[in-house]
């Protein structure tokens, strides 16, 4: 049997409704008061309903919905996690 530590890496992270305030300040085009269809860093995020978006990933398409943050990894890598996992897998980094 092996074992395997995971990596540390350092990841931003934005809420729901942080990055939905952030696109719309950015002037994207909105539908009944939502932004529809905008990019996050490069990458391309479209509306599924008022509460979730989805995103394309290296393993298919995610859901980002209310009360979850969107995670940035070094790579660029998008993921949907919530704050139970971020406090459980990483320790907040201090500006």
């Amino acid at each position: 049997m092996k074992k395997y530590r995971a990596k540390s890496e350092v990841i931003e992270t934005i809420s729901f409704e942080e990055l939905v305030n952030h696109v719309i300040e950015s002037g994207a085009h909105l539908h009944n008061g939502m932004p529809w269809s905008f990019s996050y860093q490069g990458k391309a995020i479209t509306h599924e309903n008022d509460d979730m978006y989805l995103f394309l990933t290296p393993h298919g398409f995610e859901k980002f919905s209310r009360g979850s943050f969107l995670g940035v990894k070094e790579n660029g890598e998008l993921f949907s996690c919530d704050e139970n996992f971020l406090n459980t897998y990483y320790d907040k980094v201090e500006d």
